[in-house]
């Protein structure tokens, strides 16, 4: 058994095992996906027998990750 993710419409070929507990989409680059661009990911499970219908999509929208605090005080 394996899982297929679908990114867009688009099967991916990467193949996601199923122990595995994460997946890091490689093909995401500032070319491909820049701030705002939004994706949407689903899965379905493939074996011998055939393929199960996709998952529910996971949308999410690309942004920065805010920079840490500065000049932080915390008082009692």
């Amino acid at each position: 058994m394996s899982y297929v993710l679908n990114k867009n419409g688009v099967d991916m070929t990467d193949i996601i095992s199923p122990n595995q507990l994460s997946f890091t989409d490689t093909h995401l680059t500032s070319s491909t996906a820049s701030i705002g661009t939004v994706i949407t990911y689903k899965i379905k499970t493939t074996n011998y027998a055939g393929e199960s219908k996709y998952s529910e999509p996971l949308t999410i929208t690309v942004g920065l990750v805010p920079n840490a605090p500065i000049n932080l005080r915390i008082s009692s």
